[in-house]
């Protein structure tokens, strides 16, 4: 992005921070719109998987395999997969 730019992910706000001139920072701003519209979500209960605590080094396994990210909720009873699709025919 050049001297004196930067992008920030502000996990803890779930925030995007971009330090830019206007026009890069626009596009910066609709690069990353038009990636999170072709993100997939689904909230999946765990009990459908298995009866047992699901391995968070398996869902990072599993994550990693299939280009998804999968994060357990904090009762451990879903996982939420996300999952973004660059490929058009795939997309609709």
């Amino acid at each position: 992005m050049g001297d004196g730019n930067r992008i920030e992910i502000l996990r803890e706000s779930n925030a995007i921070s971009i330090l830019a001139s206007l026009p890069a920072a626009e596009s910066v701003f609709d690069e990353i719109s038009k990636i999170l519209s072709k993100t997939k979500n689904a909230i999946i209960e765990t009990s459908l998987i298995s009866q047992e605590p699901l391995d968070p080094q398996l869902l990072q396994d599993i994550g990693r395999a299939t280009n998804t990210l999968i994060c357990p909720d904090p009762s451990g009873k879903q996982v939420m997969p996300s999952q973004v699709s660059l490929r058009q025919d795939l997309i609709d």
